[in-house]
């Protein structure tokens, strides 16, 4: 089997387990925006994992969300019937921080990784879980994860702190990021959570191993998201 071949076999076999675990991530009931450039609103993680099934699994597509979710109840499923989101009633519990080793920049995967690491020492003191990732491309991401809604107004405070030479443009209510544990389909790498410690050899190496989403998500705030 192709390499995609071998994630599209893990991801459907383990189906209970990457529900667990999107439920636990993005909380039992949300309103989200799923997908790029074309997007469609999942309202359950059981939506989610079917969107990642059908556009990943059989079109080898990215797998994108929206960082945060929408408070809005009036939306149909698809943008295709005329339908977005009313981006006022967006629900800032999440702030996402992309840093890309953008070559064309002067920038490589060692700098993205060094910026990721000092913003979350700069960020370190905010009533907020982190959790640091490789995008399975060229670059890392910080998530924070408030145990409340803390408004537009802060999300850009924290923005302004986070300005490194590898950040990524960060666009607030529309932004969209790659759901954690699925595949990059130009590298196939895989998404994955990292620690803080772990030498870049080693990242490349776990991003190889496709592994399942975990059953426990230590250090994570599990009931910030369950009204979304």
């Amino acid at each position: 089997m192709t390499s995609w071949d071998d994630w599209a076999d893990m991801c459907y076999r383990y189906k209970k387990r990457w529900i667990t675990y999107l439920t636990r991530l993005y909380g039992a009931s949300f309103i989200r925006e799923y997908g790029f450039p074309a997007r469609v609103m999942c309202r359950t993680p059981e939506q989610l994992y079917n969107q990642i099934g059908y556009h990943c699994r059989v079109r080898n597509l990215d797998a994108f969300i929206s960082v945060n979710a929408y408070r809005a109840e009036k939306m149909d499923v698809a943008r295709r019937d005329g339908v977005s989101p009313d981006y006022n009633t967006c629900i800032y519990t999440r702030l996402f921080l992309d840093f890309d080793g953008n070559t064309d920049k002067g920038l490589t995967l060692e700098n993205a990784h060094n910026d990721a690491l000092i913003v979350m020492d700069t960020l370190r003191s905010e009533n907020a879980k982190m959790e640091l990732r490789f995008s399975g491309s060229k670059g890392f991401a910080v998530e924070l994860l408030f145990p409340c809604d803390v408004g537009i107004e802060r999300i850009k405070q924290l923005i302004a702190r986070a300005q490194r030479p590898s950040l990524d443009r960060v666009t607030n209510h529309a932004q969209i990021y790659r759901i954690p544990y699925t595949l990059h389909p130009k590298t196939l790498l895989q998404c994955i959570p990292i620690s803080v410690f772990w030498s870049l050899d080693r990242i490349l190496d776990e991003a190889r191993r496709y592994k399942p989403p975990p059953v426990l998500m230590p250090g994570r705030c599990q009931n910030a998201d369950k009204n979304q």
